[in-house]
């Protein structure tokens, strides 16, 4: 009987361990959900890339930190992906919110809902070889006549490329006799570039100040094309969100947190 008792009772132990154990594993879980999943493009510096330490940083990166703080998170989970599939990462709930310096245009707003703008001094300009004297032009007018008929290089999915081709949402009217060519990224355009294979890049003002500070032989004719606003892009309809995140950006704006990462990354 005392042996029945004792096995038993070793028994009822091993149960509630067990029970304690999955307790404490869905309550850790459940800890390491209260997560804000942002989708990204991790090669856009300044804005969002990887450190020498594999750490994401960049001025979307540590943004968006600071707003999921504010928003009631413990943290973010960054999930790096090419540029074209970050709107789809949001509308199929593979990630709560994009944020990868996207401009807002009715184009996108078709897909998703966007909050307030946080990023508005964005615009195109012409990367060339330092000396070429293809691109010569001082206003918008003359530059876009010296593009017609180059070659000329884009990043997959991003304002360079509706800007070359027009229609669509942009309003842009395209670039004649343009002979473009997409790139995966903004490095792979610009290494395009400085191997003579096309005639310029067309970049986001921040980023070109980047690249042409990493690389001597590059130089930015800095006259916009465009003048864009970034956002933080969410599923569509999912005003819960876009609402946490207006309110977090206002919040952040009138404690001067906005400011001092701005200033940290482009001056004052």
């Amino acid at each position: 009987m005392k042996k029945l008792l004792k096995k038993l009772g070793l028994i009822l132990t091993t149960v509630a361990i067990a029970v304690t154990s999955v307790i404490g594993l869905t309550a850790c879980n459940n800890q390491k959900s209260n997560l804000l999943v942002v989708a990204t493009e991790a090669k856009f510096n300044p804005f969002e890339y990887v450190d020498a330490n594999g750490n994401f940083t960049g001025f979307d990166m540590e943004l968006i930190e600071l707003l999921a703080k504010k928003m009631g998170y413990d943290g973010v989970q960054i999930k790096d992906m090419d540029f074209d599939s970050v709107i789809g990462a949001v509308t199929t709930n593979n990630a709560d919110v994009a944020i990868a310096a996207m401009t807002i245009n009715a184009k996108r707003a078709k897909s998703v809902d966007f909050a307030d703008a946080y990023y508005t001094n964005s615009a195109q300009w012409i990367l060339k070889k330092k000396g070429d004297t293809k691109f010569v032009g001082t206003t918008k007018e003359a530059l876009d006549k010296e593009l017609e008929g180059k070659k000329i290089g884009v990043a997959k999915g991003q304002t360079g490329y509706y800007y070359v081709v027009g229609g669509g949402d942009f309003e842009f009217a395209g670039v004649k006799d343009a002979k473009m060519s997409e790139y995966q990224d903004m490095p792979s355009a610009v290494t395009a570039l400085k191997k003579g294979m096309i005639d310029c890049v067309l970049s986001d003002n921040a980023v070109a100040e980047e690249i042409i500070a990493k690389n001597a032989d590059i130089e930015a004719i800095k006259v916009p094309l465009t003048v864009e606003k970034y956002g933080i892009a969410v599923k569509k309809g999912n005003t819960e969100m876009v609402n946490k995140l207006n309110a977090a950006l206002k919040e952040a704006k009138a404690d001067g947190s906005f400011d001092a990462l701005y200033n940290k990354y482009f001056g004052e």
